[in-house]
């Protein structure tokens, strides 16, 4: 049996800990150790794990990390994932805590990856969870699509589940709410030092938002496949997601993350794009960023600095690209992809 461990990082999340993990041990699939990651909450999160979960906890089931600052989600996982490997997982799943899973999530997850070796992750269903906890038949994610604009778009998001999305498929990318990563993927597509030893999966610059794009890419342009499970079954409470892509969408979310997310989407051209293909969608990338810009200028001036800080970050981001692995050309990633 394929060993796996499912990485929970959270921030404040204590309502939904409990549902979250309950739900995990529920699964059908048994071969799997757990982490939880606690990024410094203040609402007992880490207080209220280590009490409820004690029992897991003394099986060695169940491990608690708990960092002194918030390092934001990307760091978070990739501690998680350094733990992981190094007690010889197979797959990794970075679960955020307001998720709960059905009991055949990772059963059907697996069944996927045994398709193809090439399959470097796997997202299932996900679907809308009310703020009551409440499990609704309205669309979250079935993968992550990515539009000549160069927005992400969580597929089928607000939808009513009707079975449109019932087909096992090849996608972009895979939401960061519930995938599931070949270790070996990860592997071969993490940033490493001068010595060739593995540093990062996940970028820890972009704290949170857009890290899932980004490990898309990055996954693309190695030649590994991510795929969609459409009976597995998750579900997610997510306050704010993707969306169709609307600029006007991101009035709801808070400011840092709207903060991060506009920075993010200018380090994921900086890092990611192939020249050739920045330019033949320029017009569609530029009327975009243009409607990020006239959002700040007139609804939140203070966001101006997302737009600076991404600019900054281009050297970082030009000194990221020689880790990439490009396996596929730049046609045939805009044939495949756009």
């Amino acid at each position: 049996m394929k060993k796996i461990f499912i990485i929970i990082v959270g921030y404040n999340h204590k309502k939904y800990l409990q549902s979250c993990v309950e739900s995990a041990f529920r699964q059908s699939y048994k071969n799997f150790s757990m982490l939880y990651v606690d990024n410094a909450s203040t609402d007992g999160s880490a207080k209220f794990m280590k009490k409820y979960f004690a029992s897991l906890v003394l099986l060695n089931d169940f491990k608690i990390l708990i960092n002194q600052k918030n390092m934001g989600y990307s760091q978070g996982y990739n501690q998680g994932i350094h733990y992981a490997i190094k007690r010889g997982a197979e797959f990794v799943m970075c679960l955020t805590p307001d998720i709960v899973l059905e009991p055949n999530f990772l059963a059907e997850i697996l069944k996927v990856f045994e398709q193809d070796e090439i399959i470097g992750a796997v997202t299932g269903k996900l679907l809308k969870l009310s703020s009551r906890l409440e499990k609704r038949k309205v669309l979250d994610s079935t993968g992550i699509v990515l539009k000549r604009d160069r927005s992400a778009v969580d597929r089928g998001e607000g939808e009513e589940d009707t079975g449109q999305y019932d087909e096992d498929k090849e996608i972009f990318g895979v939401s960061g709410a519930a995938p599931l990563y070949r270790v070996k993927m990860i592997q071969a597509v993490a940033y490493q030092n001068n010595q060739g030893e593995n540093l990062e999966f996940m970028d820890n610059k972009f704290f949170a938002y857009k890290d899932d794009v980004d490990l898309g890419y990055r996954m693309q342009w190695a030649g590994w496949k991510a795929r969609y499970a459409p009976m597995a079954i998750a579900y997610h409470e997510r306050v704010v997601g993707r969306g169709k892509g609307s600029v006007l969408q991101k009035k709801e979310q808070g400011s840092f993350a709207k903060y991060l997310s506009f920075r993010n989407s200018l380090w994921l051209l900086f890092k990611n794009e192939s020249p050739i293909n920045l330019i033949s969608d320029s017009p569609f990338i530029i009327f975009r960023q243009l409607k990020i810009l006239g959002y700040c200028l007139f609804f939140e001036p203070k966001l101006l600095k997302a737009f600076w800080h991404g600019i900054l970050g281009l050297p970082y981001c030009l000194k990221m690209r020689k880790f990439q692995l490009k396996k596929i050309s730049a046609k045939n990633f805009c044939k495949k992809w756009l």
